[in-house]
């Protein structure tokens, strides 16, 4: 990947089996925090045998559920030793929480590296980011893990000055088994398949929908150079493989129940608007029969009273002698 530009560094990696002899601060020095989540916090640490710069995560572990998630997150990490992928080096379980130490990745979040005004973006180097993100993904799928998380935050610089990337945050990441269906309704919905938000079972596609998406944000095609793309010029090799139509078929049916649930919340509007005017309207006749009844109940030779004027009906009362209360007020 020399296109990439710039040394990489060594690639290091371990498996991790989590400490409960020691602590954590008995081997790191617990540097300044890095940021904060559901999960618990990220530090700085400093290797105290080698003076190296690691990245300490610090989780939550009360109740066995923690505990067993925490573990249950480093033990995949032992499965994803690639260069694409950030690393797990260490995992120590204290008694109310499990810190993992992982590498320490100091470039910044890829898109924030892109709009910096000093950072030339051009379309090698988003072909150069999109092909790392498969390579690191290729490496996952092949491990049977899904990512599930896929965004720009998670997509991170080696170094400042480089333009390697690496996969970070596999805190929702899952293995899929073959015969074991898995569903999921967590993410950033920016980035989230529609199996994720429909609550369907997940696959290694769920995780293409979100490169597609980051794909989308950093290069759009215009169509000349769409159609100059190699998926289009190419003569695709016949296969006997022939494509499942299940997905478009639940895209179908949603589609009808959305135009069915749309029709009948529109007949809903209008019925509610029909009773509204309806209700309007009796109540401007019963109004019209108040004054009527009114206007019969006047002695002969006054004029009816429309609208507000208590001073006037009591100045001539008094003058006929009448009270407020007899005039039924």
């Amino acid at each position: 990947m020399s296109q990439a530009g710039g040394a990489e560094e060594a690639f290091e990696h371990r498996d991790v089996v989590i400490n409960s002899q020691d602590k954590v601060s008995d081997v790191y020095t617990q540097l300044e925090k890095l940021g904060e989540g559901k999960f618990g916090t990220v530090y700085r640490l400093q290797e105290k045998a080698t003076g190296k710069i690691r990245a300490g995560k610090y989780f939550r572990t009360c109740t066995a559920k923690e505990k067993e998630a925490a573990r249950a997150e480093v033990e995949l990490m032992n499965l994803l030793h690639h260069p694409r992928l950030v690393q797990c080096l260490d995992a120590f379980q204290g008694p109310a929480q499990l810190v993992m130490v992982m590498e320490y990745v100091a470039g910044g979040e890829l898109f924030e590296r892109i709009v910096d005004d000093d950072f030339e973006h051009t379309e090698p180097s988003s072909a150069q980011y999109v092909r790392q993100i498969l390579e690191g993904l290729q490496f996952m799928h092949g491990q049977a893990i899904v990512h599930l998380d896929l965004k720009p935050e998670n997509i991170v610089c080696v170094s400042p000055g480089s333009h390697w990337i690496k996969i970070i945050d596999f805190g929702l990441a899952r293995k899929l088994a073959p015969d074991t269906p898995v569903k999921v309704l967590h993410g950033t919905p920016e980035f989230m398949a529609p199996e994720v938000v429909a609550f369907e079972p997940v696959s290694f596609s769920t995780d293409m929908w979100s490169v597609g998406v980051i794909c989308y944000i950093l290069r759009r095609l215009p169509s000349a150079e769409a159609l100059l793309h190699p998926w289009l010029q190419q003569p695709q090799p016949s296969s006997p493989k022939v494509l499942s139509k299940e997905r478009i078929r639940q895209f179908l049916a949603r589609r009808k129940w959305q135009k069915t649930g749309k029709a009948l919340l529109a007949l809903k509007r209008l019925t509610l608007l029909s009773q509204s005017l309806e209700g309007k309207a009796s109540e401007a006749q019963d109004e019209e029969g108040v004054d009527c009844s009114l206007e019969k109940e006047q002695p002969p030779g006054t004029l009816p009273q429309r609208g507000p004027n208590p001073s006037g009906l009591l100045t001539d009362r008094e003058e006929d002698g009448g009270s407020p209360a007899a005039s039924g007020q």
